[in-house]
């Protein structure tokens, strides 16, 4: 009965450290589950810390492109305006141009005009100063017409000497400034397109090339 016993009781002491054995295994497999699950929590907090900063960097972003949006509408409507304005300053500028044309024209042909009215052929007269190769006496002379300077009278023993009328006469003191005032338009003719000519003529010494250049 007392061996009966003993095996009894050793068999439930072989089942008892089996049961805590069993026990301490639980407690590991608990320890270590509980581990992980702060492990996992302290991952889902990450998790959580980082979409909030994600949803932020999201709702900015969003914020920026359409301040961006809005930025490039009104740029392109700016472009579009300025587009309009530059077209219609081009069609300004190309009416201007077209008038300024016409009236070139029209100016060259009113031009042409007056010298045609004035004369297409015109002799002028010019008297150079006395030289001292001319002698001591110089030619009697006289300008009598002295508002309009179209007459010069030479005075002469000669019954066929007599006063002769040009269209502007110069006296020796004329500049050449007066010479190309009264052929100026000529000039602008000839500018324009016209034929023109303009030329000295008279005997040696006359003056030819003092007309046409100045000086003596």
């Amino acid at each position: 009965m007392k061996r009966k016993h003993a095996r009894e009781v050793e068999e439930l002491e072989v089942d008892l450290r089996g049961k805590e054995r069993e026990v301490r295994e639980v407690k590991e497999d608990l320890r270590l589950a509980r581990s992980d699950l702060e492990r996992e929590r302290e991952t889902a907090s990450s998790l959580k810390s980082t979409l909030a900063m994600h949803s932020t960097t999201h709702l900015t972003l969003t914020t920026q492109n359409q301040l961006l949006q809005s930025q490039l509408e009104a740029h392109t409507k700016m472009i579009a305006d300025l587009t309009l304005k530059l077209e219609e300053a081009e069609r300004l500028v190309e009416e201007k141009d077209k008038e300024v044309r016409e009236g070139e024209f029209v100016r060259r042909k009113l031009h042409n005009m007056v010298l045609e009215l004035k004369g297409n052929i015109r002799v002028f007269c010019r008297v150079r100063p006395v030289l001292n190769s001319d002698g001591d006496e110089p030619a009697p002379m006289t300008f009598p017409d002295k508002r309009e300077n179209k007459e010069i009278v030479l005075e002469s023993s000669s019954e066929s000497a007599m006063g002769q009328e040009r269209r502007e006469v110069f006296e020796p003191s004329a500049t050449q400034a007066d010479v190309f005032e009264e052929i100026s338009m000529l000039a602008q003719s000839c500018t324009d397109g016209y034929n023109v000519c303009i030329f000295a003529y008279g005997q040696t010494g006359s003056g030819k090339s003092y007309t046409m250049e100045g000086g003596l």
